[in-house]
C-alpha cells in the first residue's frame, strides 16, 4: 500500500495507492482540483460490490486524466476520484484524494471498498482469476494490455495458442483433461502461471460414513438407522393450542 508516498517506478506487486502521482503510462497528472462531490460510480466492478459511497464529498482531489486502459470506479464533477487498472503485470487501485479530507471514512462503504479492493488486487474472490476449475469448464485469467499471443498447454503436452483481441480478461475452453495447465503470454510483461483442472468426485459432499471409524483408541460403527433428532417445540406449540381451544369451548359453554 502506497499511503501518500511517491515512487519513481511502479512496484512489482499489486498496489493500492492514495493521493500521490504514480509513474503510470496510462495517466496524466495536473494541479489539484477544488472541492467536489461524487457524481457517478461503476457499481458493476468487483471492488464496488459492497456498494458505492453515498453523498461523497472530497476536499482537494488530484487532477488526473486516464486513458481507456484505466477503469474509473468513482467519478466526481471534474474528473475521476478512484481508479482501477492493470499495468506491469499487476493490478492497481488508486484513490485520487486523501480519505481523511473527505466524508468517506464515516460511510460504511469505505471499509467494504478496502476489503473488496484487497480481494481484487490479490485475485481472490469475486473478480479474481480462476486458479482451479472443473473438467468441462473454462480457464479464465487476466493478461496485460500489450499481449499479442496467449498459449495454454494441457497436462498431456498439447499446446493451443491464439491472438487475443486486447489485454484484460481471457477465457479458453472447455478444458476436458484434468491436471495442471500451463498458461503463458508474451509482450513486455510476459509471464506464465499454472492453473488446475480437477475431476468432480461422485462422493464429494457425501457425509455418510461407510464402515467403521476409528478415533484414537475407540472404534465407532456406522449405522444406517440413525436419523436426525426430532425437535419437540412444534409439539409443545400444538399442545398449547389444544389447551386454549378446550378452555375456549368450556368458557363458551358456561356463558350460554
Amino acid at each position: 500500500m502506497l499511503d501518500q508516498v511517491e515512487v519513481e517506478t511502479l512496484p512489482d506487486v499489486p498496489t493500492l495507492s492514495l493521493d500521490r502521482p504514480l509513474p503510470s503510462k496510462h495517466m496524466r497528472w495536473s494541479e489539484r482540483r477544488g472541492p467536489e462531490s461524487m457524481l457517478v460510480s461503476d457499481a458493476r466492478h468487483a471492488i464496488l460490490r459492497g456498494g458505492p459511497p453515498r453523498d461523497l464529498w472530497v476536499q482537494s482531489p488530484q487532477g488526473v486524466r486516464a486513458d481507456e486502459q484505466v477503469r474509473p470506479l468513482l467519478t466526481g464533477m471534474a474528473g475521476p476520484l478512484a481508479l482501477a487498472w492493470e499495468e506491469a503485470g499487476h493490478r492497481r487501485v488508486h484513490i485520487a484524494f486523501d480519505p481523511a479530507e473527505s466524508t468517506w471514512p464515516w460511510d460504511p462503504t469505505f471499509m467494504t471498498f478496502l476489503m473488496d479492493a484487497t480481494d481484487w488486487l490479490s485475485r481472490r474472490g469475486v473478480g479474481g482469476d480462476t486458479v482451479a476449475t472443473d473438467a468441462g469448464g473454462l480457464l479464465s485469467f487476466s493478461v496485460p494490455g500489450d499481449v499479442s499471443l496467449v498459449s495454454v498447454t494441457s497436462p498431456g503436452g498439447d499446446r493451443h495458442s491464439w491472438l487475443p483481441q486486447s489485454g484484460g480478461r481471457v477465457s479458453w475452453g472447455p478444458v476436458r483433461e484434468a491436471g495442471p495447465w500451463l498458461v503463458e503470454w508474451d509482450g513486455a510483461n510476459a509471464g506464465r502461471r499454472l492453473m488446475t483442472v480437477r475431476l468432480r468426485a461422485a462422493t464429494e459432499g457425501d457425509l455418510l460414513q461407510d464402515g467403521d471409524l476409528a478415533i484414537g483408541g475407540e472404534q465407532f460403527t456406522a449405522s444406517d438407522s440413525g436419523g436426525r433428532p426430532v425437535p419437540l417445540w412444534p409439539w409443545a406449540i400444538v399442545g398449547a393450542l389444544v389447551v386454549l381451544l378446550v378452555e375456549w369451548a368450556v368458557y363458551c359453554h358456561r356463558i350460554r
